[in-house]
């Protein structure tokens, strides 16, 4: 009885964290574009695309410029919507694994340390940019397998899919792979499924890692704080 008393009680403090942590990143992602340093580290960051040709990480800031084409409204609400959407992600995947075990001391540590799901409450600048891709994706890949909701073939295109898109988003996240590893070896797969399932998609990584190295980021001008720089610069290739 109470075992179980201090374990409802974890799972309401734990509850309760996931509420305002979210919360404090939707409010702080919300008004982080109006700040000018945010506009020069944070917003150009996602604005990098292919208008002015093929440029390493310029893959989100392409689909956005032409979102915002299309659709002929500012890029800005786009991007916030883009960062908030890819935190979606990773606090429903956490907040359902973490619910699903055992709560123990270690879960929780790393559930409240500052250097997880606090970060970009600590440090808006950088807690918002494009890195947030990669721990979305593997904070649901996690959640997939712990549901057993993917067959091996499906993890496969799932794992390809994330190195080539994390790849043309930041070339650092080809170098994040190897994370996805302990996933499916705690979810019973051995040694040699696992590299079975890893191979393609690092193949397909380093193949967009070379195209990336060839496409160095080229400086341009920075623009005002209050332009709108996806639609005044097509081109814009660099924060």
């Amino acid at each position: 009885m109470r075992s179980a008393t201090f374990n409802t009680a974890r799972g309401v403090i734990l509850n309760i964290f996931f509420a305002c942590a979210f919360l404090g990143t939707i409010v702080l992602g919300v008004h982080a574009p109006k700040t000018i340093t945010s506009r020069i580290w944070l917003i150009s960051d996602w604005m990098i695309n292919y208008q002015g040709g093929f440029i390493r990480r310029g893959l989100p800031g392409e689909v956005l410029f032409l979102i915002s084409r299309v659709l002929h409204i500012s890029s800005i609400p786009l991007i916030v919507a883009s960062y908030l959407f890819f935190f979606g992600i990773l606090f429903f995947a956490v907040w359902r694994l973490t619910i699903n075990s055992s709560k123990n001391f270690w879960v929780i540590a790393i559930v409240l340390s500052p250097a997880f799901l606090s970060f970009q409450l600590l440090h808006p600048q950088a807690g918002y940019r494009k890195e947030i891709i990669f721990l979305a994706a593997l904070a649901l890949f996690a959640l997939l397998h712990r549901n057993k909701a993917l067959t091996p073939g499906q993890s496969t295109v799932y794992l390809v899919a994330i190195a080539v898109i994390g790849t043309l988003s930041h070339e650092a996240i080809f170098l994040y792979l190897p994370y996805f590893v302990p996933v499916l070896l705690l979810s019973g797969y051995s040694y040699a499924k696992t590299v079975k399932q890893v191979a393609p998609a690092c193949i397909a990584g380093l193949l967009a890692f070379a195209v990336c190295a060839l496409f160095p980021l080229v400086a341009l001008p920075l623009v005002p704080v209050d332009a709108d720089p996806l639609r005044s610069q097509p081109g814009l290739r660099a924060d």
